[in-house]
Parts: structure tokens; C-alpha cells; sequence
């Protein structure tokens, strides 16, 4: 299964599929970076293939201050990064999409 995109099968699959896997999608992003910290998510049927695009800002608790501030390094770490598309995966597996 492709991480990055909706997979291929589901490519011609009708709208209420589709609109699962992102659902599901959102959620896993959701839980990761918190539901809080969303901006935006939103599904694309504007180019070939159908995606989403979510946008959230990185905030953390800064202890030293005692106070939360925006900290990119601090959350999409080189560990976050690296496991991303392994974890989604997995959790789109157990949900709801097995690749076969």
C-alpha cells in the first residue's frame, strides 16, 4: 500500500469509500499531533488522483516557561518522521483497509 496517496484501488472506488480512508486518515493525524492543533483537513479531487491535505501547527509545553509554544523541531522529529508512513499504515490496516 502506497502511504503517500489513496491506494491505487481505491483510486475508482465511489466517493463514500474514499471518503472513509481519509476520515481514517485524519483521525490517525488527528491522535498524532493532536486534534487541537488542526487547522485544516480537506480532501482534493482536483487532480488525477484524489488526496488530502492537512495542515496543523506544532505546539508544545515549554516547561522552562511554563507555557505552550510553536515548535516544529520539537514535533516532527527525525523518530516522527522515519515511522510516519509505517505507522499510518498499520493503522489503516487494523481500521479499516487491508491490502491484498
Amino acid at each position: 500500500m502506497d502511504s503517500h496517496s489513496l491506494p491505487e484501488d481505491l483510486a475508482e472506488a465511489p466517493y463514500e469509500q474514499q471518503s472513509a480512508f481519509f476520515e481514517e486518515t485524519t483521525n490517525f493525524l488527528n491522535e498524532r499531533y493532536g486534534q487541537e492543533n488542526t487547522v485544516a483537513a480537506v480532501m482534493h479531487y482536483d487532480e488525477t488522483t484524489p488526496h488530502l491535505h492537512y495542515a496543523f501547527v506544532p505546539v508544545v509545553f515549554d516547561n522552562k516557561k511554563s507555557r505552550y509554544k510553536v515548535s516544529a523541531k520539537e514535533v516532527l522529529t527525525r523518530h516522527d518522521l522515519q515511522t510516519f508512513h509505517d505507522d499510518l499504515d498499520q493503522d489503516l490496516k487494523r481500521c479499516c483497509y487491508n491490502d491484498q
